[in-house]
């Protein structure tokens, strides 16, 4: 009975061990793990990347066919792969090699000619426009004078990037690098390899070309066509890509498909080149059209920031251009009333010599709170708020000092500006609320804005 049992114990392990190696063995495949499956997405990515890799190979090789051509001939051009490389060919390779670097060197220079008088060009019309912008902050600071206004400016640096304009930079002594003309890095790559070697690259390229089975399809352009499609008229399932022609690399051909494409490109080359001229000549009328309409509106936003410099410090002054922000002050003190806490600040600041230009007011946090312009300050109920005293002053044309005193003592830190632009900024972006002191005092923006325009402004 033991027996039994013992054996039947047995054969269920030995099953259970066989069943685990055949379910390792399933698990491999080709001596190796089995690799995930990927995804539909993936593998069209996969293809698509594949198809652009075998892409630049073929053009790349039909390049390099271009260079052997020249040296050696035959009826094919698998016929020309399979020949022995001569000590004459090598000097008709490096003879080549040569005057295609002749040619380089001559385009090159050509190059750093017109290179360097674009160049010119386009420092001296920066300067022209530079100092015109010059002149124009010129003629705006002379007109602010002449009105008996300060000439301090504003400060117009917040978060919409506003900024005035630097001034006129140097000019730099010697123009940048030109870029690489094109086929350059090919014919410097050609020139540090042989003959031999060169034919052996090809040979190789054409067996990958072939083994991948690669068909490289030719479209048909739609330049000059008005966009219309150019596909089968006889499909009535929409527009489907339609090809000039279709080049295969087979070697039982003798490469023929290769020597196509080649030929293909020698017959098409001046309607190319004249198809590249008129895509340059456009592209540069788009780039000029877009430098004058940059110009024009970099030009209509300095304008912009004179008139609203103007207007503020014309607000600054009571909205009458021909009073002066003396004036305008001594007349805001004289309709202060008396013995009330903004009568007893002007005279403590006149008693110290330190009126701000434009006003200064100062206010209980507790009014402010009950009016609705502070929301909350950290660390303080609203019973203490009494206690504690702000004072919104101006001494520049858009900016605003508020200043934190608890009991008549200037806290540490209690210090902050705030620049009228950006609550406008806050107002426009609908922001309800913003901080002050680093998130101590929470303050209503729409309030904010029109307690500042009620007192300074009005």
């Amino acid at each position: 009975m033991s027996g039994s049992a013992s054996t039947s114990a047995l054969s269920a392990s030995q099953i259970l061990s066989d069943a685990a190696i055949s379910a390792s063995q399933a698990t491999y495949s080709s001596g190796g793990l089995l690799r995930h499956q990927p995804t539909a997405k993936e593998a069209v990515h996969a293809k698509a990347e594949r198809a652009a890799k075998l892409h630049r190979l073929f053009l790349e090789t039909k390049r390099k066919w271009l260079s052997i051509l020249p040296v050696q001939s035959g009826v094919s051009l698998l016929e020309i792969l399979e020949r022995q490389v001569t000590p004459e060919d090598e000097s008709r390779w490096r003879a080549a090699i040569q005057l295609e670097l002749a040619k380089l060197e001559e385009r090159r220079q050509k190059q750093h000619v017109q290179w360097r008088l674009q160049w010119e060009a386009q420092q001296q019309a920066s300067l022209l426009r530079e100092s015109q912008e010059a002149m124009m902050m010129s003629l705006a600071s002379g007109n602010a004078s002449s009105t008996g206004l300060a000439s301090h400016h504003v400060r117009s640096q917040s978060s919409s990037g506003r900024s005035s304009p630097a001034p006129p930079a140097q000019a730099v002594s010697a123009p940048p690098a030109p870029p690489a003309l094109p086929g350059e890095k090919v014919i410097r790559e050609l020139s540090l390899m042989s003959f031999t070697d060169l034919k052996r690259q090809v040979a190789k390229s054409m067996r990958i070309l072939e083994s991948e089975r690669w068909v490289e399809r030719t479209r048909k352009s739609n330049i000059g066509t008005g966009g219309r499609n150019t596909g089968d008229p006889a499909s009535s399932n929409g527009p489907r890509p339609a090809y000039a022609a279709v080049f295969r690399v087979r070697r039982s051909d003798g490469y023929q498909g290769m020597l196509n494409a080649i030929a293909r490109d020698i017959r098409t080359k001046a309607q190319r080149r004249e198809r590249r001229r008129a895509e340059m000549r456009r592209i540069r009328i788009t780039l000029l059209n877009l430098r004058e309409k940059s110009d024009y509106l970099e030009s209509q936003r300095q304008s912009y920031e004179v008139y609203l410099e103007t207007c503020t410090k014309k607000l600054a002054a009571g909205g009458d251009s021909t009073v002066s922000a003396a004036q305008a002050r001594a007349r805001r003190m004289h309709s202060v009333l008396p013995f009330t806490r903004q009568y007893f600040h002007l005279r403590d600041l006149q008693r110290s010599g330190r009126v701000p230009r434009f006003g200064s007011f100062k206010y209980s946090a507790e009014k402010l709170y009950y009016k609705g312009v502070i929301v909350s300050v950290d660390g303080y109920p609203p019973r203490q708020l009494d206690k504690i005293s702000l004072t919104i002053s101006s001494d520049v044309p858009g900016v605003f000092d508020v200043q934190v005193s608890l009991m008549g003592v200037k806290m540490p830190g209690g210090g902050c500006e705030i620049n009228m632009q950006d609550l406008l900024q806050l107002q426009y972006d609908n922001v309800q609320t913003m901080t002050l002191y680093e998130g101590s005092v929470v303050v209503n923006t729409n309030l904010l804005v029109y307690l500042i325009n009620k007192k300074f402004y009005a």
